[in-house]
């Protein structure tokens, strides 16, 4: 039987107890209309689907990686579509997609990419930009390693922009968002550690 908006809400409260920093879980929870009683009663102002909505949000923005495994459990357990890990994911699977379909291993592409390797623990991928080309900004849920085989480029993330040439090597944390401008052309390794995804599983 489904829960209900003010049941969920519940069950998030109850869970995120010392997950969340206190100060930092009071603050959330009056800007998203939710308040815990002294008793740990849980008060909803108003309609508890849009206060759900809110303190979902204010979750996302607000919390940390664990607030943010927390919601994704819940979400599998509940069968509901609230999950930010899941919702990070499905848009990694769109740019990997639109890679995919952009380079479809034709050689007239100027963004091409082949999958080398792929297993539980790691993917490699092969990505070739010519002409100039731009990955624009994305971000893997795990971490990375990018190695400059050949060519050059620009590799830009956290605000910054790094030159890469053959043998430059940069290693990301998850969810870093970052882009690679071929100067001419430029290949490179990407091995993606999906051992990193474990903690969401």
């Amino acid at each position: 039987m489904a829960k209900s908006g003010d049941q969920i809400i519940e069950e998030i409260i109850s869970r995120l107890r010392g997950v969340l920093d206190e100060e930092k879980a009071k603050r959330i929870y009056e800007i998203s209309s939710v308040s815990v009683a002294g008793n740990g009663d849980v008060i909803i102002s108003g309609n508890p689907n849009v206060a759900l909505d809110k303190l979902i949000r204010n979750l996302i923005k607000e919390g940390d990686y664990l607030a943010k495994i927390t919601l994704h459990n819940i979400a599998k357990e509940n069968d509901l579509n609230i999950c930010p890990l899941c919702k990070e994911a499905e848009r990694r699977k769109e740019v990997e997609k639109k890679v995919a379909q952009e380079s479809d291993n034709d050689v007239d592409k100027d963004l091409t990419a082949k999958i080398l390797h792929s297993d539980p623990l790691k993917k490699i991928v092969l990505i070739r930009l010519k002409n100039g080309a731009t990955l624009s900004d994305h971000a893997a849920d795990c971490p990375i390693t990018v190695l400059c085989i050949s060519g050059s480029g620009t590799f830009g993330y956290n605000g910054k922009s790094l030159k890469m040439e053959k043998g430059a090597l940069v290693e990301l944390e998850a969810r870093v968002v970052h882009s690679v401008q071929a100067e001419n052309e430029i290949e490179i390794l990407v091995t993606k550690f999906q051992s990193g995804l474990a903690l969401a599983g």
